[in-house]
């Protein structure tokens, strides 16, 4: 499949075919993942770290290949047969739609030891993304999706406290366009301490940006529910 960079194609409004029930709907293949935002086909190139769209004349094509793949059962013998979905191999990720922000409820008073703590997570994610690609950063995200539930021997820490030691740190280092490795750095030690958590990165158009947070169910834990509902959905590790 060709492709261009955001950019650098004429982008042409056209309906969408994900409206109602598939707007909160992503797609991820081994290397990429994608959505639909503005009426447009959005990928993410893991491996190379970029965001894509195709030409106009090949969006319908992968609105169509998207379809397919959201209206198909994964488990039905029709799914593993499709030869779209062989070729391109991606898979429908259902999110949860955000209906709440973390930060608007009463957190703790992180123990500098815990703050300490969170410093040592985000700078570990900061220098992980500067030197390895972001399929590698995300990997490892993934990796700590394990089991969740006590630790046997020991007490977890809250999800309250940590997030608390989090948002403080971000005033020790600085968060402006840093959303990526603070949500990574928040995403793994959570998991660490056996909290369920999402990380997601979402994107819009006009103008293009991209953004990532942190969610357990429809609660967003580290940003404004406002701002996070600006973004549609591309990726969830």
């Amino acid at each position: 499949m060709q492709t261009e960079p955001i950019g650098e194609v004429r982008i042409q409004t056209r309906t969408s075919l994900f409206s109602g029930t598939y707007r909160m709907l992503c797609f991820q293949s081994a290397t990429m993942a994608a959505c639909v935002v503005s009426n447009h086909v959005v990928f993410l190139d893991l491996p190379h770290d970029r965001y894509f769209c195709l030409e106009p004349r090949k969006e319908s094509a992968a609105l169509a290949i998207l379809r397919r793949a959201a209206e198909l059962d994964t488990s039905s013998s029709e799914f593993g047969t499709t030869q779209v979905l062989r070729s391109e191999r991606f898979l429908p990720v259902k999110v949860e739609a955000i209906t709440a922000s973390a930060i608007d409820s009463a957190l703790p008073q992180p123990p500098a030891r815990s703050v300490a703590e969170a410093l040592f997570s985000n700078a570990r994610a900061l220098i992980e993304l500067k030197f390895r690609s972001l399929s590698k950063s995300i990997e490892r995200v993934r990796q700590g999706a394990g089991t969740h539930g006590p630790v046997k021997g020991r007490k977890n820490e809250p999800l309250p406290a940590i997030l608390a030691a989090h948002l403080a740190s971000h005033r020790l280092l600085s968060a402006h366009d840093r959303c990526l490795p603070l949500s990574i750095g928040l995403a793994k030690r959570l998991r660490h301490e056996r909290h369920a958590v999402d990380l997601v990165i979402g994107v819009r158009m006009d103008p293009f940006a991209a953004h990532a947070w942190v969610q357990q169910g429809n609660v967003v834990l580290n940003d404004d529910l406002d701002h996070v509902r600006a973004f549609q959905p591309i990726l969830v590790a």
